[in-house]
């Protein structure tokens, strides 16, 4: 009976071992798994930033994104590596098994906050030049392409100095005219330069100006307006004989004398433009009033005498 009794205690005692180091096994085994886990969903999530930084790359060579804008992507970025790597500590701390893995993620981290820093480091370089360029634009001696450039880079940073920079364009690109000369055309259609003008033998007039040269503004055909006004400030125009017309200039509508049409390319162009009165107006005695106009503004004035 007594050796019985014991057989089933000692039966009891390993039935209770098997137990104690089954569950231990087990335990072990599902704490392993969610190391395991962890650290593969780690892993993944670095992946995941790495393809971010990347796209980052091409989003920072976007000229029209806002300097903000990529800064804010850094930032967001930035904290992302700090909190995994906050992570791989605590699980390194927790877990001495998988220490190579984990300080292999932690190298690859800080490699992409090597590369973020490098694209502050260009962001900063853009804030520079931004800086540099805007306290150009105030010059209307700027080429062509210099303005342009300059226009891409403010809008990118700043549309403040995008505005700036607009109304800087729009004023630089105004034509002007200049170098007036005033030609009486005879009857066999000679014509001859005159300073001033004797009401008698003055029939037909030519006026030549030049158009300057102006790199900012744009190349293509334009209408050039001549607008004679009389002494005492009539207009000089002759409607019948189909050298005179109507425009928009300044928001208004406007009578001109004559009108040529031009090839502009940038560069300095002449304009010659013949007008002849209407067969019973005669020259008025005084200062002739000249105005030139093109693009819906008057780009030049002079006078000549008629005596």
């Amino acid at each position: 009976m007594r050796n019985r009794l014991i057989l089933v205690v000692a039966g009891m005692l390993v039935l209770s071992a098997l137990a104690y180091f089954s569950i231990k096994y087990f335990s072990e085994k599902s704490e392993n798994e969610k190391k395991e886990n962890r650290i593969a969903e780690l892993s993944t999530e670095i992946l995941d930033l790495e393809e971010g930084i990347f796209e980052l790359k091409n989003d920072l060579e976007e000229k029209d994104m806002d300097l903000a804008e990529k800064e804010k992507k850094i930032d967001k970025n930035k904290a992302q590596i700090k909190d995994l790597l906050a992570r791989l500590n605590t699980a390194k701390q927790k877990d001495k098994t998988q220490t190579d893995k984990i300080r292999g993620y932690e190298t690859r981290l800080r490699e992409l906050e090597g590369l973020l820093e490098n694209y502050e480091n260009q962001i900063a370089f853009l804030k520079d030049q931004n800086m540099l360029l805007t306290g150009q634009v105030d010059s209307l001696q700027v080429t062509q392409i210099r303005m342009q450039e300059e226009y891409l880079t403010l809008k990118a940073s700043n549309d403040d100095n995008l505005a700036q920079l607009e109304e800087t364009v729009k004023k630089a690109s105004v034509l002007k005219a200049a170098n007036y000369q005033y030609y009486s055309i005879s009857k066999k259609g000679k014509a001859k330069l005159e300073t001033e003008f004797r009401r008698r033998s003055l029939k037909d007039l030519r006026v030549c100006v030049t158009i300057l040269e102006n790199l900012v503004a744009e190349s293509g055909t334009k209408d050039v307006y001549l607008v004679l006004e009389n002494p005492d400030g009539s207009p000089l125009t002759n409607f019948g004989d189909g050298f005179s017309g109507t425009f928009m200039a300044e928001g208004r509508e406007i009578s001109y004398s004559a009108k040529s049409l031009i090839d502009y390319n940038k560069s300095a162009t002449l304009s010659c433009i013949d007008f002849s009165p209407e067969a019973n107006i005669k020259w008025q005695k005084g200062v002739q009033n000249v105005y030139v106009y093109t693009d819906g503004r008057m780009i030049g004035k002079s006078s000549f005498v008629v005596k």
